[in-house]
């Protein structure tokens, strides 16, 4: 489920700092694209399983 909300609105959360000029810190991008590349699309067999 988190990670459906996050694939879901993660782009429209960047694009609406970006907007405000505000942007986000290259560390939270990377960590989030890190999250997304790695989980591919499921939380299965992670951590929050058990």
């Amino acid at each position: 489920m988190l990670d459906a909300l996050v694939r879901g609105h993660y782009p429209d959360f960047l694009a609406r700092l970006e907007a405000e000029v505000r942007g986000v810190p290259a560390y939270v991008r990377a960590d989030f694209d890190a999250y997304l590349r790695i989980n591919g699309g499921s939380m299965g067999s992670g951590a929050m399983d058990r």
